[in-house]
């Protein structure tokens, strides 16, 4: 759950899926171990595969509430958070550049997650949007289009 800048490069290396900008091509990039896409101030979203879907707001609240979740982030940190049903939440992470702890809280809204940190995001509310890419794997995209994390732990 870690902001990244507006333009990014996204290694799809961590996603079993294909990433597409909104409002380009609708043919879907060729998705190799090395494949990488640039999205810029556009929303990710993953290729067209009926096995793909955004989940909605109760499929999240299933995933999330009174859940610990793993996840994977693109620079590499592995993190745990809790996401209590009374809208408290917690993280820890350990990855290349060290380890650390934050809480905050989250809400479900408009079919996203949305996490306001005290400190990661400089405190600032991020609304995800999660896509099962398949059974018991989630990919979670920022606000601003770009990939968040993977979610490997979970099933609903």
């Amino acid at each position: 759950m870690f902001r990244s800048p507006k333009s990014i490069s996204v290694l799809a290396l961590l996603t079993p899926m294909a990433l597409v900008a909104c409002g380009g091509s609708d043919a879907p990039p060729e998705v190799t171990a090395t494949t990488t896409t640039t999205v810029q101030n556009k929303k990710a979203q993953p290729a067209h595969d009926s096995k793909i879907r955004q989940l909605d707001d109760t499929r999240l609240a299933a995933l999330f509430s009174g859940r610990k979740i793993n996840g994977l982030a693109p620079d590499g940190r592995r993190w745990t958070a809790s996401f209590d049903a009374a809208g408290s939440a917690n993280i820890s992470w350990k990855g290349p550049d060290g380890s650390g702890r934050d809480t905050g809280s989250w809400k479900i809204e408009n079919n996203s997650n949305c996490v306001t940190w005290q400190t990661l995001m400089d405190g600032e509310e991020n609304c995800m949007t999660v896509y099962e890419v398949a059974e018991g794997q989630y990919n979670l995209f920022n606000d601003n289009g770009s990939m968040n994390s993977l979610i490997t732990n979970a099933g609903l």
